[in-house]
């Protein structure tokens, strides 16, 4: 048991004083602190050692428009030649896990088992070695959007033949990196299928909605299955653990009514329960089932697949841990209207909206570390109080400065909740990731925004990697277990109102600023038009922790 403490932070800003309460509570014994980046993002060498073409790689040589700035992976932060000087950044972080992807198309250079690349393989098993020689945990994806663009010439994810290619390509990882205990297959299947498939806001950047969103996600899921009972049945010597990395925002009733809080937590189940309740128990959320199919009239079927039976039995209980990737928090309405078109939004039928005295990172994403809390002890309560792992979670900025004063006051923020949900909510949480370790390529943002702990040059050809002031901080934290007092700084830290109360099922504040906007989908997808920075009226961010000595 530890003393049960809190840090005051007076911190000045351009039009006020904010105060800020942090936990000075202890991380338990094994609480694992990260950072994360994906393959695409980050290697580099786009064509080198036999490394095929990915849809990522074909629409942004094809289509450079589509990025905002009109760059390209193509070298991006080149980890591929400096993995040695990365994994040297992540020991002397001090961190103890560092979850990475693995680029399909430089394992499987034409994306099936018919012809694989030694020197691909090679790489990761490096990395891995490297890695665990410094006692770094590897958390490693299998697949972060960067599909062979020749199996999506195939139809990708909407083809029921993936199933069996991404088993193949599981199979030939199992195989090669034996010494891998934490697999995640699939990181954020809503930005692959909502994103990719039916918004047009990731690659392939098809706007099929309301049809192909809902058959991705059915081979995403059977996809994931076939993957884990393939390890189960051939490789459980090795003793891994294998998840799905599984991003949602979490929603606040727009006003007491019980069509509110339904709309709120359909919401949540269409993000997040369509791909982790079929995982977990078997099949679809039901009210995901009921609307999609109350919606089909003029179809011969429900636009959602339903599973067989023996599908239902084959990808029940494949998760081994829940793995949750946390951006962002949103006031939902319910939302009714005559538009009778196919679209997933007409199918979760919300409004979406933000409080006022809430900050805005430069990616859209709202500032509401309460959110965090209410979501980890909704996983607790939904799946039965399963081990999490936060896989993701960071902040953007846009412009280029090593003084990172809000990702410091970020995860201050952030962790102070995980605290909270460990000791007062009993969740059991056994570790975070950063996003990310370094700067890299963010898809359609290009390098216009930067969630890493470590800046890169990308004008220098050694892409130097230039520690921000965070990278200090989060060592402090990793080395003390415990959330220092953030340094005073003048901009305002990433705070909300202590007074919001997250409401019970049929209860909620209103929202201080509500828009009429047709339903969407928040993703991390960024919005330069607002910043971080909050000011005129003064903010109190706390989180209250009283701590009592957690053992997983």
């Amino acid at each position: 048991m530890t003393s049960i403490g809190y840090i005051f932070v007076i911190v000045s800003v351009l039009t006020g004083t904010i105060s800020a309460k942090f936990s000075n509570s202890t991380f338990p014994d094994g609480f694992s602190f990260g950072a994360a980046t994906s393959a695409f993002q980050i290697e580099g060498a786009w064509n080198e050692d036999s490394k095929g073409e990915t849809i990522w790689d074909h629409w942004v040589h094809n289509n450079p428009s589509i990025i905002v700035d009109h760059s390209n992976a193509d070298v991006a932060s080149d980890s591929y030649h400096k993995y040695k000087e990365d994994v040297a950044m992540i020991a002397e972080l001090g961190l103890n896990h560092y979850k990475f992807s693995i680029s399909w198309s430089r394992i499987l250079p034409t994306g099936f088992n018919n012809e694989y690349s030694l020197k691909g393989i090679l790489y990761y098993q490096n990395l891995i070695n490297e890695l665990q020689k410094h006692n770094i945990t590897p958390i490693v994806t299998m697949y972060h959007w960067d599909l062979p663009e020749s199996i999506q010439e195939l139809g990708g994810w909407l083809n029921n033949e993936i199933v069996d290619y991404f088993k193949d390509y599981a199979e030939i990882l199992f195989e090669n990196f034996p010494t891998v205990k934490h697999w995640i297959t699939i990181n954020e299947p809503k930005q692959v299928c909502v994103g990719g498939y039916g918004k047009a806001s990731k690659a392939p950047f098809l706007k099929l909605s309301g049809e192909a969103d809902y058959l991705c996600a059915y081979h995403v899921v059977l996809a994931h299955a076939a993957v884990y009972n393939l390890y189960k049945k051939s490789f459980s010597k090795s003793e891994a653990i294998i998840s799905m990395a599984l991003d949602g925002a979490w929603n606040i009733p727009a006003s007491k009514s019980k069509a509110d809080a339904d709309a709120a937590e359909r919401r949540r189940l269409f993000d997040f329960g369509i791909y982790a309740h079929p995982l977990m128990f078997g099949d679809w959320p039901q009210v995901v089932v009921d609307r999609v199919k109350a919606k089909s009239a003029n179809f011969t079927s429900s636009r959602l697949p339903s599973f067989t039976k023996e599908q239902k039995t084959s990808i029940k209980g494949t998760l081994d841990f829940m793995a949750l990737n946390y951006y962002d928090t949103k006031v939902v309405a319910d939302y009714q209207t005559a538009d009778t078109s196919i679209s997933y939004d007409n199918d979760v039928g919300v409004n979406i909206s933000v409080k006022a005295d809430w900050s805005i990172a430069a990616d859209g994403n709202t500032i509401y570390p309460d959110g965090l809390k209410y979501y980890l002890n909704w996983m607790k309560k939904t799946y039965k109080n399963p081990i999490i792992w936060i896989s993701e979670n960071g902040i953007a900025d846009d412009h280029l400065t090593t003084d990172d004063f809000d990702r410091i006051y970020y995860l201050a923020g952030y962790l102070s909740a995980v605290l909270d949900s460990i000791n007062k909510d009993k969740v059991k949480v056994i570790g975070y990731t950063m996003w990310s370790l370094l700067d890299n390529f963010e898809w359609t943002e290009g390098y216009s925004m930067h969630y890493g702990l470590y800046s890169v040059n990308l004008t220098d050809t050694k892409k130097t990697r230039i520690p921000k002031k965070s990278v200090e901080y989060y060592k402090q934290i990793i080395k003390g277990r415990q959330i220092p007092t953030p340094p005073k700084t003048t901009p305002a830290p990433p705070t909300t109102t202590s007074t919001t109360k997250e409401p019970t099922s049929s209860t909620s504040e209103n929202p201080t600023t509500s828009t009429t906007e047709k339903p969407t989908s928040t993703t991390k997808e960024p919005n330069r038009s607002t910043n971080l920075h909050s000011s005129g009226f003064f903010v109190v961010f706390a989180t209250t922790v009283i701590y009592l000595l957690f053992k997983f």
